[in-house]
């Protein structure tokens, strides 16, 4: 076993057999703990190149052996570096690398490309659809991704430092990140602040840049990157935020401005450190990090994305059927975007088919809370206006956003019941938008038999709610608030809708099919 865990050999059961016949040759009297260390002696190889671009081609790990687990000094600093697609992150850590030429850089996307491609050859391997993913402008599949840092980071187990571009680009990566590299080492995410026009102008001039890989790119694939980066890496900056870990550079400027703001930062967070100089600089030199700026700066994108990029939830508490005593008729939820065209929808399946009775929540809150706003109440609402993402009290800000808002339970099942009497069917519009209404509602109602996703791509979200905003003039249709209600719906109901759809009861009807 220390053999096998030593030379990792790529076919372990030839290799045991192999050791066996060893042992049979020498004799068991011979057999000591080292046998199977010894290897030839021979020169190393000349060192080359601090990138690790290449380092995956012989990489494979054993299953029942714990090959990933981080071989790292306590002291080694690592650096990550995230920008929109288009921005030249590698190019700034090159730079970097001048000024610490002891540490080790790592480019996740070449990484990422060159392992794609080989295990799209190999027969049997778990990624062998990972150079289509990326091919088609989304993510490398996450356990890859780990795998493949973990496996270069453990190639340079006495490194003073690590600089990681191009990762962690989802909430699992940082997560990972966080689990197995740990915030101690993890000394800054420095995030280069980029508008999307310019991310745009990079992108569609690939052909002349250096990187051939990404050689003018088809404009479904440019929209996709961009749609991943502002879905999924963006959110998770938030979170990096939280940790106190992210810097934020403006990407706007001149390529040398972009390289001496990150030295700065650099010099920032690794002062005090064996990697580090020794005093920090002189106050008012480290930028700020304007996160609030930065996410609103990238917004929006062209649909939806990808199933298996969407965050899967798993409620506590499952639908056990119709709680005792309650009206047994059918259940239509109705999800969608804002903007959707919901109430019109489930208005046209009333007016066609007798019997269906309408529960818009929606509509039910925005008339209890915004009253109680108008004519000053503080207590004793009919309805909890709160923050469904946060457990930070509501603001009044935030009672303005439907989105935001929840129902009390015996609200909830006094109207339900009220309708449920004399319908043939209920469909209940506005309501199991986040985890916690699924809990809600399958303890107190239960038995939904059937979610209907109406499915619009962003722009005609954006253009209905912003015409209906100029109409009837009302504050949730105000741009800055229409995407935080768009970006809600990306990042807290497309996980119900992927629940649902996990458990069969998913319907998705296009906004071209709309009645």
């Amino acid at each position: 076993m220390t053999g096998l865990m030593y030379h990792r050999p790529v076919d372990p059961l030839q290799y045991l057999q192999e050791c066996i016949e060893k042992i049979k040759r020498q004799g068991s009297q011979n057999v000591r703990w080292d046998l199977f260390l010894e290897t030839k002696r021979s020169c190393l190889p000349p060192l080359t190149s601090k990138r690790a671009a290449e380092g995956f081609s012989k990489y494979e790990p054993l299953p029942g052996i714990d090959s990933l687990r981080l071989k790292m000094r306590p002291q080694t600093s690592v650096i990550c570096i995230l920008a929109g697609p288009g921005i030249d992150k590698s190019g700034f850590a090159e730079k970097m690398l001048t000024h610490y030429p002891s540490f080790i850089h790592l480019n996740m996307g070449d990484l990422a490309k060159n392992c794609a491609r080989i295990e799209e050859r190999k027969p049997s391997s778990r990624f062998q659809n990972a150079h289509a993913f990326i091919q088609a402008g989304d993510f490398a599949p996450e356990e890859m991704i780990f795998e493949l840092l973990i496996w270069n980071l453990n190639q340079y187990p006495a490194s003073n430092g690590f600089i990681v571009d191009g990762y962690p680009r989802t909430f699992q990566q940082y997560e990972d990140l966080k689990t197995h590299v740990g915030l101690e080492r993890l000394a800054a995410v420095v995030l280069i602040d980029a508008p999307e026009e310019k991310c745009l102008q990079r992108l569609m001039n690939a052909d002349q840049m250096n990187d051939p890989v990404d050689m003018i790119q088809s404009a479904s694939v440019i929209r996709r990157r961009l749609c991943n980066f502002k879905n999924l890496t963006l959110p998770m900056c938030k979170t990096i935020d939280d940790d106190n870990k992210l810097r934020v550079i403006d990407g706007d400027m001149k390529d040398d401005h972009i390289a001496r703001e990150m030295l700065t930062i650099f010099e920032f967070v690794l002062s005090g450190k064996v990697t580090g100089p020794a005093t920090r600089p002189e106050p008012g030199t480290i930028p700020d990090a304007p996160v609030n700026r930065t996410m609103e700066r990238i917004v929006g994108c062209v649909g939806n994305p990808r199933a298996f990029d969407i965050a899967r939830i798993t409620p506590e508490f499952k639908d056990c059927g119709r709680r005792p005593h309650l009206p047994k008729c059918p259940i239509l939820v109705l999800l969608g975007g804002p903007g959707s065209g919901r109430t019109k929808q489930a208005l046209a399946l009333c007016s066609m088919i007798p019997g269906i009775k309408h529960f818009n929540i929606t509509d039910l809150l925005r008339t209890k809370v915004l009253d109680s706003l108008v004519g000053g109440a503080q207590k004793d609402w009919d309805v909890v206006a709160k923050r469904v993402h946060s457990s930070e009290p509501p603001l009044e800000y935030d009672r303005l956003i439907p989105e935001y808002w929840d129902i009390q339970v015996d609200i909830l099942r006094e109207e339900f019941i009220k309708l449920a009497n004399t319908a043939t069917m209920v469909i209940i519009e506005g309501y199991l938008n986040d985890e916690s209404q699924i809990i809600t509602f399958n303890q107190n109602i239960g038995g939904a038999d059937l979610i209907v996703l109406l499915d619009c791509e962003e722009s005609t979200l954006n253009q209905r709610l912003s015409k209906r905003g100029a109409r009837i003039r009302r504050v949730e249709d105000e741009g800055h608030i229409i995407n935080q209600r768009i970006n809600f719906f990306k990042q807290v109901t497309l996980p119900v809708v992927r629940y649902f759809d996990e458990l069969g009861k998913l319907v998705i009807v296009s906004y071209k099919f709309f009645l």
